[in-house]
């Protein structure tokens, strides 16, 4: 008893059909806009990499700065600072407008 044909099912019926192949989808506008992007960040990688170049790939870090500089702390023991409500910073204040 050799199964000459595997097609056919145990019971002796017809062979049954496949069910049809999925199709592979094709790019679309999505696909183009991912390769696109892709390929922003690649040449954005390198821009970085030719930027640090210049500096030999070191990094020294910034100074802090102080928390109020001196002319701020002063303007704010004087008086003289403006809260910059009602547009104060638009316009020029004159003698009588306190901010």
């Amino acid at each position: 008893m050799s199964q000459a044909n595997s097609d056919r099912s145990p019971f002796g019926d017809q062979p049954q059909q496949h069910a049809p192949r999925y199709r592979k989808p094709r790019p679309d506008l999505y696909t183009m806009l991912l390769v696109i992007a892709w390929i922003a960040i690649l040449l954005a990688i390198l821009v970085l990499y030719l930027e640090l170049s210049e500096y030999n790939f070191e990094f020294t870090a910034a100074r802090a700065m102080p928390a109020a500089p001196a002319l701020v702390r002063a303007a704010i023991r004087s008086g003289t600072a403006c809260e910059f409500e009602d547009g104060c910073r638009a316009r020029k204040p004159d003698r009588h407008d306190r901010c």
